[in-house]
């Protein structure tokens, strides 16, 4: 029986690597995770997250300069409602406030 394929979310955030791995923890809810360069693994019992982070780059409004990371999540062995659960949670951990 073949495996089934991973869910896989894409987005830019305006975030630097070294923010986004301040707020990976709350992000993942007490799971520990690997880096190996721009690469995260996270073991769940029998389910894999790999986050892949693209190269940092600037994106320039004006005289506004704002960092700017391609993140690619890749859920393996989820359930549509716990790949949600988990992208929910993800999302509120990197939330910015506006106002």
């Amino acid at each position: 029986m073949k495996d089934k394929q991973p869910l896989v979310y894409e987005r830019e955030m305006t975030i630097t690597h070294k923010e986004f791995l301040r707020l990976l923890p709350k992000a993942l809810a007490g799971l520990s995770y690997e880096k190996n360069g721009n690469l995260i693994e996270i073991i769940d019992q029998n389910r894999l997250i790999k986050i892949n982070l693209s190269e940092e780059s600037i994106r320039k409004i004006a005289s506004l300069e704002l960092p700017v990371t391609n993140v690619r999540i890749e859920l393996n062995n989820f359930q549509t409602k716990d790949s949600a659960s988990f992208i929910s949670r993800f999302s509120l951990a990197y939330q910015k406030g506006g106002g």
